[in-house]
């Protein structure tokens, strides 16, 4: 027997006599001891979890006549307040339509508490503002809100529309 064949007969010998199997966790030795070589945790350790996906909120209204300028600097005062003191608004936009006569703000939240940390401030400082600006109103919230979101805006007279997730992806 050459010095490989007596190799690979050694090799077979040790694999029947010792455990071993290529699925075994990786941070195990063949012997059986715990080692520690940088292998990520696996299977049994491991805890699936996606990442929260920010709460959005659309919201829309008519200009009252003759009220296009005043919308237009309330909300300026309106986005500067809120970039300066909520962290956890990613999004916040304003739109007026072409003919300067429904506006719509399109708003997104880190989660839910961030939008009732914003709401809790929009009607200290901005709600009857705008109420008397405009008229009606949609307002829809899409994501996962809290209870303690939904009680708020019950408790504070808004209607809400909300949507929950159906599919889709975030960047």
């Amino acid at each position: 027997m050459n010095s490989l064949s007596r190799v690979t007969a050694g090799l077979i010998m040790w694999s029947l006599l010792v455990p071993f199997s290529l699925a075994q966790d990786p941070d195990v030795s063949p012997f059986g001891d715990e080692v520690d070589w940088g292998h990520p945790q696996t299977g049994k350790h491991s805890i699936d979890v996606e990442p929260a996906l920010p709460v959005l909120v659309s919201f829309e209204a008519s200009i009252k006549p003759g009220q296009e300028e005043a919308v237009r600097e309330l909300v300026s005062r309106m986005v500067e307040f809120n970039q300066e003191g909520e962290p956890d608004t990613v999004l916040y936009r304003v739109f007026v339509r072409e003919d300067a006569q429904v506006l719509t703000f399109i708003e997104g939240y880190a989660h839910s508490d961030a939008m009732l940390f914003h709401d809790t401030r929009f009607i200290t400082h901005f709600a009857d503002e705008i109420a008397a600006l405009t008229s009606g109103g949609r307002l829809c919230i899409y994501g996962d809100v809290s209870d303690a979101y939904k009680a708020f805006a019950a408790e504070n007279g808004l209607e809400v529309e909300y949507f929950d997730s159906l599919s889709g992806f975030q960047r």
